[in-house]
């Protein structure tokens, strides 16, 4: 029996298990006191910079204890907020208290109840606050089948009451399990194409791969409503891969793309160890986790939640691409909801602790907060979207993705000296302009006195012209330097620059240019200008949408998903297939060769990885970037710098 791919989207209440005695630790009780409402309290004042895990560890206290006493950290913590501690004579903080509703939350009506959403709530975690089962929520709410919105109020039927408010926030799980062996069609069955239906979902809903349908009806052309094609029926040979989570477990297998699937999950009781279980025996399993804000309690998918859910996409077919390679890959993918409160009831989860590698999302606190799991419970922590972030240098389990500002600089200077073949360096000054690339400039004069390289200036004011450029021969071979990588400030000199090149180009001359990873951005003129200049700039991604890797990237996730990679740059689609294929086939069922450093290098359709720990004691850190060629006869040479 056919067997799919499920996502499972938990919703999960979010429970904190408060007991015993809090703040017995030195750290709170040596924090001034002061006395409020006739109870004496510790209090403090947040300085710039510090964050939730950063607390923990100065005062020695959980994560529970900090948010329970102080319910504002919830929504972030902000600079120069105060925090406030029950002294040793208060009541601790863990003592029960009756909950009575307010009347704008709670209101009785009839046998019945009102209950007022807040934003984050979930169904599931409404119901079972209450003692409801969701189907029954849903039945006294019929408008629920829409979604629940915050705002709105809705009926309850309690049957039971809070000891707290808790608020709810939901989680997504997501489990592929790669099959270790073939899918064999053994038959096959007729079936009449309806209204609007692709190959890609008969393929979803049928259990097989579009490739087969296509072998199974080789004269197929475009798809037509009322057509009738062969569907091979699979049979599956010695597939055992068990899933397990949160009491809820099955065989599942991959021999089509990902199906979704809601299933309410009951929530796991959360669990303090920090010592990494042991792995269990058989086969080898690859276990992945991705914690992105897809922000699947909100109505409307917002900028933000596209790109990462095209990320996760992306993600998607790499692991399709690798599902035969022989060991398992299991992927838990967690909506963190954008909210620090999320992730911490996330890292609650016991899962968490075996996993090979978590794929951190791009809030710096949040990054933080997964940073320090991943220390304590030796599990890799991979950063692909912040790359100014250097916990990496004390954080053994970090992993930066991003080559470093500063070596990406080094190395890119060293690659444009290379290039230079004699050209005469002229560095471009606007007068009236920004020069936001000045400490870029320095480094490479620097770097061109040490060599005895000569080079020149060109003072401009506004706009730069022919004129300004007078002074140098025709004859002449030149690499022309801005200070300023903004859009606005390129559009000053590039038409210049082209004119000029024009005029040489007759007499014997060349120029180039040499510019900044801003300029990957560049579309239309701007973009025609930098190949008419045969412009070389430096970048930590590729760009070459036009490639046949990239196209079949394209087309693979359009026909998982229906839709088409963003236009965005870098794109987010191809970043998530990289990070998956570089990700699964280094870790390839070994749990520790992330953490070892031993890890080869990868060369992606945009994004590549060549790993190094720079110290004992730190994490790893990408070291590979690009040089990218704009040339003028319309490609683009990506030039790899492991």
């Amino acid at each position: 029996m056919n067997q799919r791919i499920k996502i499972l989207p938990c919703l999960i209440a979010a429970i904190l298990l408060i007991t015993g005695q809090l703040y017995a630790t030195a750290g709170v009780d040596e924090l001034p006191v002061k006395t409020m409402n006739g109870k004496r309290y510790h209090y403090y004042e947040v300085q710039p910079k510090e964050t939730v895990y950063s607390l923990i560890r100065k005062f020695d206290i959980s994560l529970e204890d900090l948010m329970s006493n102080n319910p504002s950290v919830n929504d972030g913590l902000k600079a120069h907020q105060i925090l406030y501690f029950p002294a040793a004579d208060a009541t601790p903080a863990s003592t029960p208290t009756t909950y009575t509703a307010p009347a704008s939350k709670t209101a009785t009506r009839g046998g019945s109840m009102t209950h007022y959403v807040e934003r984050g709530e979930t169904i599931y975690g409404i119901s079972n606050r209450y003692g409801m089962t969701t189907d029954r929520l849903m039945a006294l709410n019929p408008s629920l089948s829409d979604g629940l919105k915050a705002g709105t109020t809705i009926v309850i039927e309690p049957t039971k009451m809070p000891d707290e408010p808790v608020r709810q926030a939901p989680l997504t799980q997501t489990n592929v399990v790669a099959p270790t062996t073939d899918v064999i069609p053994t038959a096959y069955e007729n079936y009449v194409v309806g209204e609007g239906e692709t190959l890609y979902s008969i393929a979803r809903n049928h259990g097989v791969t579009v490739a087969q349908i296509e072998q199974a009806n080789p004269s197929l052309g475009i798809l037509k409503q009322g057509e009738t094609i062969r569907i091979p029926v699979n049979e599956q040979v010695n597939v055992n891969a068990t899933v397990t989570s949160s009491g809820v477990s099955g065989t599942v297998t991959t021999n089509s793309p990902v199906e979704s699937t809601i299933e309410a999950i009951e929530p796991p009781l959360a669990h303090e160890t920090v010592a990494r279980p042991v792995a269990p025996t058989g086969p080898a399993e690859t276990r992945i986790a991705v914690m992105l804000p897809f922000m699947l309690n909100q109505n409307i998918m917002t900028r933000t939640a596209a790109r990462h859910l095209e990320f996760y996409r992306g993600f998607l077919l790499a692991v399709d691409n690798l599902r035969n390679s022989g060991d398992a890959i299991k992927v838990y993918a967690f909506d963190t909801a954008a909210s620090v409160d999320t992730v911490a009831e996330i890292l609650r989860r016991p899962e968490l602790k075996n996993m090979d590698v978590i794929i951190a999302p791009d809030d710096e606190r949040q990054l933080d907060m997964i940073g320090y799991f991943g220390k304590l419970n030796k599990v890799a922590v991979f950063n692909p979207f912040l790359p100014k972030d250097n916990s990496y240098q004390s954080n053994p389990s970090m992993i930066q993705a991003n080559i470093n500002s500063d070596l990406m600089a080094a190395k890119a200077i060293e690659g444009m000296l290379a290039t230079l073949n004699g050209a005469t360096p002229i560095f471009l000054h606007n007068q009236n302009g920004t020069a936001d690339k000045a400490d870029h400039v320095t480094k490479l004069q620097t770097a061109m006195d040490a060599r005895g390289i000569a080079y020149k200036y060109i003072n401009y004011t506004g706009k730069l012209t022919i004129e300004n450029l007078a002074e140098l021969p025709y004859s002449g071979t030149y690499v022309f330097i801005p200070e300023s990588g903004r859009s606005n400030e390129a559009a000053t000199f590039l038409p210049a620059l082209v004119a000029l090149r024009e005029t040489i180009a007759d007499e014997g001359g060349m120029l180039r240019l040499w510019g900044y990873p801003e300029w990957i951005a560049f579309r239309g003129e701007n973009l025609d200008a930098l190949k008419k200049l045969n412009t070389l700039i430096y970048s930590r991604f590729s760009d070459d949408d036009g490639s046949s890797q990239a196209a079949n990237v394209a087309q693979r996730y359009n026909l998982w998903f229906s839709g088409q990679l963003s236009d965005d740059v870098p794109n987010q689609g191809l970043l998530g297939y990289d990070t998956g294929m570089f990700l699964i086939s280094s870790l390839n069922g070994n749990s520790k060769i992330l953490l070892n450093g031993n890890v080869p290098s990868y060369r992606g359709v945009q994004n590549s990885f060549t790993l190094n720990r720079p110290a004992d004691g730190q994490g790893l850190v990408n070291q590979a970037m690009y040089l990218i060629n704009f040339r003028p006869n319309g490609l683009v040479d990506n030039i790899l710098l492991p």
